[in-house]
């Protein structure tokens, strides 16, 4: 059993590894900040927020409100034959990671004095 959620899969495309990078890029959006999603200047707004590196990207969902737990996606594009292929993991942010390690200690810690008493 895992104790934080976490995904990794491999997706295979027909498509080149410049058209899948041109397609995320794409998907991606350009203002980072919140007003950018709060008050929309277009009705077409991205589907993902983040950044891509040399050969790899991280991006989470592009959301009007806030989320703490939503995964963040991560992954990397190769070539492979006549198209490419799309390594994916998805996890929870470090952060929330960390606050869900202290809360559940502390809350163990809490619930075994309850019970077991003083």
């Amino acid at each position: 059993m895992k104790f934080f959620p976490s995904q990794s899969f491999i997706l295979h495309s027909d498509i080149s590894v410049a058209e899948a990078w041109n397609n995320l890029s794409k998907a991606i959006s350009k203002d980072q900040n919140i007003f950018a999603t709060l008050f929309p200047k277009n009705p077409e707004v991205e589907l993902f927020k983040g950044y891509i590196y040399q050969s790899t990207f991280t991006i989470q969902r592009n959301l009007s409100y806030r989320n703490s737990f939503q995964a963040e996606i991560s992954g990397e594009i190769f070539t492979e034959g006549n198209g490419c292929k799309v390594d994916v993991q998805l996890s929870l942010m470090p952060l929330v990671k960390g606050f869900l390690m202290i809360w559940c200690s502390l809350a163990t810690v809490f619930a075994l004095y309850f019970f077991l008493g003083q």
